[in-house]
């Protein structure tokens, strides 16, 4: 294949894209000629029901992340001194969570610290010492409280409790994004949240009719 056909195709084949499925609006990620990503493959995988897990939010009301619900749960992991989810365009990630409130829920679960101890991230909160590790569900509620008034979050903030929790059992990343569907089934993963990835995988489910 000549040099000028191969840089033709290249950005094809690296190019994302996102499908509707025709049967039963069920949300599918696919990603370029290559496939889903490693991290999309990952148990539990895109296809795969969404593990079998309750969290309560920072109020102590409980919000289950899987099986079949009314619409679709965009789901993203983070905490105060994680520099991806702190310093990610996080202000563009909330204005999705608004703007497509009514294709999706929308939830921020408040995991371990990323990098407990270090100032980057923690200077979005406060101007003091930044915060060590949390280990105890009331430890971590009571950070994740002082996140959402220092970060604007408008989305409901949950608690991952414990290291085997809901993080973990998503491949123990900082600052992942899952979308399960309205069938309790993964739809859509990312590595870390790309709120440009986000919007293109969004803008392609149809609004949900009045409940």
């Amino acid at each position: 294949m000549p040099p000028s056909s191969a840089g033709r195709l290249l950005p094809l084949a690296l190019a994302s894209c996102v499908m509707l499925a025709a049967a039963g609006g069920v949300w599918v990620y696919l990603e370029s000629d290559s496939g889903p990503t490693e991290f999309a493959r990952q148990t539990p995988a895109v296809g795969e029901a969404a593990p079998a897990l309750t969290l309560r939010d920072v109020d102590g009301a409980e919000c289950k992340l899987c099986g079949v619900r009314r619409r679709p749960l965009v789901v993203e992991f983070g905490s105060a001194t994680c520099v991806e989810c702190v310093l990610g365009q996080f202000e563009r990630r909330e204005a999705l969570a608004r703007e497509f409130a009514d294709r999706a829920d929308f939830v921020f679960v408040y995991c371990r610290e990323a990098s407990p101890g270090r100032a980057i991230g923690a200077m979005a909160m406060n101007s003091g010492p930044p915060p060590g590790q949390t280990y105890s569900w009331a430890e971590r509620a009571e950070r994740a409280r002082a996140f959402r008034k220092a970060m604007g979050v408008s989305r409901r903030v949950l608690i991952d409790d414990g290291d085997d929790g809901a993080q973990s059992a998503y491949g123990g990343r900082d600052n992942p994004c899952i979308v399960i569907g309205a069938d309790g089934r993964i739809a859509f993963k990312q590595a870390q949240t790309d709120p440009r990835e986000l919007r293109h995988f969004l803008e392609r489910h149809p609004r949900s009719d009045p409940q």
